[in-house]
């Protein structure tokens, strides 16, 4: 799971955690709660359901930018000088150590 899903299915679970604690904690009758944690239920899958496009068109961008950054990256490191070439392999080593 990427950062960005991690932080989505977090933010989500969040919400949806908050929202049956408040509703389970209301001061109304068990029959009001119930309903309103099962409205609140259906709005979320609604929710969610209706962001599934949008987080999947947010994905092919994001794997375009990135094709499109290392292609120009690639020109420009197949045009650099030597002492460029070696600054550029240990910034990529080091960027890997950190992932």
């Amino acid at each position: 799971m990427e950062n960005g899903q991690k932080v989505l299915f977090g933010v989500i679970t969040g919400l949806l955690a908050g929202t049956v604690i408040g509703l389970l904690l209301a001061p109304n009758k068990g029959e009001e709660t119930r309903q309103k944690l099962l409205e609140t239920a259906k709005n979320l899958k609604l929710d969610t359901e209706s962001l599934k496009p949008t987080l999947e068109r947010l994905s092919d961008l994001t794997k375009t930018a990135i094709d499109t950054i290392s292609e120009y990256a690639t020109r420009y490191l197949s045009k650099a000088q030597p002492s460029e070439k070696a600054e550029a392999a240990k910034t990529e080593a080091a960027l890997a150590k950190e992932n």
